[in-house]
């Protein structure tokens, strides 16, 4: 077994790494999740966690909204919540 720790150079990069969770690589399944450092789940190290994925969802929308206006423009009209 193995693990690694990777600093990103953009909100970006991260999102694209986060997508990887759970995939494959050489018949492994892997996992890629966010870290605010620290080993103890200390309630601040929860706190800053809930806020990392948080940020992570809104972009996550905004994302998903851009794609739906940018394929159908008439979903525009309806707009998602």
């Amino acid at each position: 077994r193995g693990m690694a720790f990777v600093e990103l150079g953009s909100e970006s990069e991260v999102h694209s790494a986060l997508r990887l969770h759970h995939s494959c690589i050489y018949g492994r399944r892997i996992n890629v999740e966010r870290t605010v450092g620290g080993g103890n789940m200390g309630p601040e190290r929860e706190r800053k966690l809930k806020e990392l994925r948080s940020i992570q969802g809104a972009q996550m929308v905004r994302a998903v909204r851009e794609l739906v206006h940018s394929v159908l423009p008439s979903a525009a009209e309806a707009e998602m919540p």
